[in-house]
């Protein structure tokens, strides 16, 4: 249970654990007063239970849905509802205006600057409606009715509101300085990619052309393994500046820009299945992955079926596993033995085995009746 705690909280982004922090210290805040009036005062405790309860609600479903919005609100609401009831319950005593009226702050802090002010304005005229409701209706002569502490309530109100226009105000003139910066940035890294991209794929031509020139079947052979080698690497630059995230790439769409590249190499019509969730991995893990799956498909392509095979078939699934991820490709060939691709000693394999080692990763090599590949590498490589 605290392990899987410990990893859902690894999961959340700053802004998420931030939030969840506010929100678990006002419920145990709250419960904690419910728990201390609960002998002298039930009203209170009352009141302080039903808003933590309902505080816990709406943090669960928050949880789930991940709606920020409907989260300020519902216990931004609960909150000013239950410190309204506490000040009926107190009598309209001096002190219990100091959370009805600082708890506005709050809400600057985690709504737009419009509905922030709408809300608290809501809030202010009824806190206000029900203090006339106290002194004139119910008759109470409580110091908060004095004209100074009137004076003082006013102006702390004013106070908190300018003071909230003032920082959404200031921090939207920051929020367009970097989203400035940050366009700029994303300019130049989507530049970068490109110009990569297109580097990759002059170096692979120029392969290509020189192995045309060579009269050696062998060396033409050894080009164009290199040209496809380098060709791989670039897709995954090609995807990172046709998209706008550049941290990581999609896993199962390179996969499929991988198949749409190596299977037509192929004079056979080699069936190609994956079994891949939505999972995504930086350009550097991307990178030695792709090194790693250009080498086996092209090594199935060109090695694993024979005429004697009927229906030729590649396959690669991922899962994700607690703390590490789980690779493997299979194709329905004639493959060889785990051994044999340890003693291999061809580049391909070489080139296999040493970008395993960038992924600390651990391999094997099984195969009866059909080739299987198996890759482990750990999440936080």
């Amino acid at each position: 249970m605290i392990i899987n705690f410990k990893y859902y909280l690894q999961q959340l982004d700053r802004h998420e654990k931030f939030i969840h922090g506010i929100v678990a210290t006002i419920i145990i805040y709250i419960s904690l007063g419910a728990l201390l009036d609960a002998s002298t005062r039930p009203y209170h405790a009352i009141v302080q239970g039903s808003t933590s309860l309902l505080s816990l609600l709406f943090f669960l479903y928050y949880i789930k849905s991940k709606n920020i919005s409907f989260l300020v609100y519902s216990i931004s609401i609960t909150l000013f509802i239950e410190f309204d009831i506490l000040l009926i319950l107190d009598n309209f005593a001096f002190f219990s205006y100091l959370f009805p009226i600082i708890l506005p702050l709050g809400v600057f802090f985690t709504l737009p600057l419009k509905n922030a002010l709408i809300l608290n304005t809501i809030h202010y005229i009824i806190l206000l409606a029900i203090s006339f409701y106290g002194y004139f209706i119910l008759n109470i002569h409580s110091t908060i009715f004095d004209p100074k502490a009137i004076t003082v309530f006013i102006f702390a109100a004013l106070f908190l509101m300018s003071f909230g226009v003032f920082y959404h105000l200031s921090i939207e003139a920051s929020y367009k300085k970097l989203q400035k910066a940050n366009n700029q940035k994303a300019f130049l890294l989507k530049e970068v990619h490109h110009r990569v991209k297109n580097n990759l794929n002059i170096i692979a031509s120029m392969l290509g052309l020189q192995g045309l020139e060579s009269k050696s079947a062998e060396v033409k052979h050894i080009f164009e393994e290199n040209r496809q080698r380098i060709e791989a690497i670039a897709i995954v630059h090609e995807m990172l500046y046709q998209q706008e995230n550049y941290d990581s790439i999609s896993f199962s769409k390179y996969i499929d820009q991988l198949a749409i590249h190596l299977l037509p190499l192929s004079h056979r019509n080699i069936q190609f299945h994956k079994e891949i969730k939505d999972v995504s991995f930086s350009i550097q893990k991307m990178q030695q992955l792709s090194i790693i799956l250009n080498e086996l498909i092209v090594n199935s392509i060109k090695y694993a079926f024979p005429s004697s095979i009927a229906e030729p078939h590649i396959s690669i699934a991922l899962t994700k596993e607690k703390n590490s991820f789980h690779l493997t490709y299979r194709d329905n060939g004639v493959g060889y033995s785990q051994q044999d691709f340890k003693n291999n000693s061809s580049i391909g394999s070489e080139i296999i085995m040493l970008a395993a080692q960038q992924l600390q990763a651990k391999s094997s090599t099984t195969h009866t009746n059909t080739f299987n590949y198996t890759l482990r590498f750990p999440h936080d490589t």
